[in-house]
């Protein structure tokens, strides 16, 4: 289980502070590029609902939050569609003013994957649940909110390279991976269509379809470098997945020893050298069947 929390201090009397939160429709409203619709309040708190809807990594999304536990004053329990589940606090001071503790934790019930989208999930989440708190305080206070600054990349991001040896000379190889109709075909679950080519090799493009699991995905691919019989450079676009991928040539026992490699750089703050890490590791299949498909290929037709 990943749990996030942190407590902050707000200017103003418990009663206004759980008042404003027991609306799930206010309280929903300060997360960042979340719009909430269909708002129903309960006379106790318990049942109260909204759904929301956003986008990430452009992809839409929405879902509900419901009040499940609410004790006036002092406690109230969201449980989102999503998979959080919220436990706010409500503390009075001395000085008039309430501290409010929130306590996010996620349950993600997958074997194998579960702890680490938990924790991934819970980090891609810092930035927004800072501005959220933000927005609830200001809202609460009647004051404009503080800036937050975003979270910042764990590392640049991540690469997969793979190499096999072709009983061929580099020209045939070169050629075989430069046909990107017939290359890419090699990989698993890929199908090419709608293919450009260019003379030259640079600015050729085509439509690639496949699918994750269940999900129909498609994407563009482009040849953006070309040095003959030496290495070839493609620009893929999957939505927020965009892999640079690099094949290149060298001599080897007779024939040619290629190599492919993908680099990833995930524009997601605090875990995108995390997304681009795993995004790395899951392609390692897909260009060794890639690689051996071009071998077996190559090898048959010389």
């Amino acid at each position: 289980m990943a749990r996030f929390e942190d407590t902050i201090t707000i200017h103003a009397p418990v009663e206004k502070v759980f008042a404003f939160a027991k609306d799930v429709g206010k309280l929903w409203a300060g997360w960042p590029d979340v719009a909430v619709r269909d708002v129903v309040l309960t006379p106790d708190g318990v049942g109260s609902h909204a759904d929301w809807y956003t986008r990430t990594l452009f992809l839409h999304q929405e879902g509900r939050v419901e009040y499940t536990e609410v004790v006036p004053n002092q406690r109230i329990v969201v449980k989102s569609s999503a998979g959080p589940v919220f436990t706010l606090t409500f503390t009075p001071r001395d000085d008039g003013d309430t501290e409010f503790r929130w306590v996010v934790e996620w349950s993600y019930d997958m074997p194998v994957v579960g702890r680490p989208l938990e924790s991934i999930t819970a980090r891609m989440s810092a930035g927004s649940f800072q501005t959220w708190i933000a927005n609830v305080r200001a809202a609460v206070e009647g004051v404009a909110p503080e800036p937050v600054q975003p979270p910042k990349e764990e590392k640049p991001g991540a690469t997969l390279t793979r190499s096999v040896t072709i009983n061929a000379p580099i020209e045939k190889v070169f050629t075989d991976v430069l046909d990107i109709g017939r290359f890419w075909t090699g990989a698993p679950d890929v199908a090419v269509r709608a293919e450009t080519q260019m003379p030259e090799g640079v600015g050729t493009t085509a439509r690639l379809y496949s699918h994750a699991g269940p999900i129909h995905v498609e994407g563009v691919l482009e040849i953006v470098e070309v040095v003959p019989n030496e290495r070839i450079a493609a620009q893929v676009h999957f939505g927020p997945e965009s892999p640079l991928w690099t094949f290149t040539f060298a001599p080897e026992d007779g024939g040619t020893k290629l190599t492919g490699q993908g680099e990833w750089h995930m524009n997601v703050p605090v875990v995108g050298g995390r997304l681009a890490t795993m995004e790395a590791n899951s392609h390692a299949e897909f260009l060794d069947e890639m690689l051996a498909s071009a071998k077996k290929r190559v090898e048959a037709a010389a």
